[in-house]
């Protein structure tokens, strides 16, 4: 796993404490460290990191940290000589796209973007219709559900929709996956799911 490089950490380190000494407010916040007692997390914390491979998302409290991480982000991967996204791909504010899902930190929800929620509805749709999918085509809406698990019903969200593909399997990308009673009717319920519940509480998709 990578660590920062020395700098990079002092930097961090040293801006940090400026800052902390500046606001005493959010270090005496005796709720907060009660809280903090019941959880065992630290609740005082006024950043987050998360990353997944390449992806990086940070959340802090504050225009100032925000404008801190985002010179020591620069300091550290300019150290290791990582290229980073095109601009176009970069956002900050309150609302980011990471991980395929909106987020929305004042609201506390994730969102469904509306294309991907189109896309899902649209071939679910054809499967009820044709009663049957081409396995490519299949295979394609299988990890696009996957992603969307925490918008439907948890564990049970993809129940009966792996049978008929696996029955299918041997016929090949272009083969015909028919679809059973079973598998129809799950994708009644995400039909069902994905027109009337478009975002669902951050807790729940980080949980997943």
């Amino acid at each position: 796993m990578l660590k920062p490089p020395g700098s990079a950490r002092k930097a961090f380190r040293a801006k940090s404490v400026t800052a902390a000494a500046s606001q005493p407010a959010a270090r005496s916040d005796a709720g907060r460290r009660a809280l903090s007692s019941r959880t065992g997390r630290n609740e005082c914390r006024l950043y987050s990191v998360c990353a997944y491979t390449d992806d990086f998302k940070f959340q802090v409290v504050g225009i100032e940290r925000a404008m801190r991480i985002m010179c020591i982000w620069r300091e550290l991967t300019t150290e290791f000589n990582l290229r980073m996204a095109i601009p176009a791909k970069r956002e900050a504010g309150s609302s980011t796209l990471w991980l395929g899902l909106r987020g929305y930190a004042t609201l506390g929800y994730e969102v469904i973007p509306r294309a991907k929620q189109s896309r899902a509805v649209a071939m679910l749709t054809d499967i009820n219709v044709d009663r049957g999918m081409r396995n490519d085509e299949y295979q394609q809406l299988r990890g696009l559900l996957q992603h969307l698990v925490p918008f439907s019903l948890g564990s049970t969200a993809m129940y009966h929709m792996h049978a008929p593909a696996t029955r299918a399997a041997h016929l090949g990308p272009t083969g015909w996956m028919a679809a059973d009673d079973e598998m129809l009717s799950q994708v009644a319920i995400w039909l069902d799911v994905l027109t009337t519940r478009p975002g669902v509480s951050v807790l729940v998709a980080v949980g997943e």
